[in-house]
């Protein structure tokens, strides 16, 4: 997915969805990747910033 890409589909899903900030991307791999938890996979991901 593009980042455009990524923009629409945030769009797509209404009011209150974003792309996260890289801060935000950060504190989520740091929070839950230590923690087994939300899928992280090596690969690139999408940012608002």
């Amino acid at each position: 997915m593009t980042w455009q890409e990524a923009i629409s589909a945030c769009n797509g899903l209404g009011s209150g969805w974003r792309l996260p900030n890289k801060e935000d991307l950060k504190a989520m791999y740091e929070q839950l990747h230590g923690k087994a938890q939300g899928n992280f996979k090596e690969a690139d991901y999408c940012s608002s910033t």
